[in-house]
């Protein structure tokens, strides 16, 4: 995980890694990232936008695709 992320929010994600493929942990990571850290409007485009320059720079597109396709 990103040296950003602190390290108590770090610890209660990694407890929900098993939950999710490799791949969808790190999708998962962006989006609660972003959801905690943007500001105003938590639209899904604002908090991607916000995930993603804090925890790895995913494509918007593969966070779409997590939300869409998850089970």
């Amino acid at each position: 995980m990103d040296s950003i992320i602190p390290t108590s929010l770090q610890a209660l994600l990694l407890s929900f890694n098993g939950c999710f493929t490799q791949s969808g942990f790190g999708n998962f990571v962006v989006l609660v990232t972003g959801w905690i850290s943007c500001p105003g409007r938590h639209s899904i485009s604002r908090v991607i936008q916000a995930g993603s320059s804090l925890a790895g720079g995913k494509h918007h597109s593969a966070c779409y695709r997590f939300l869409s396709a998850g089970a």
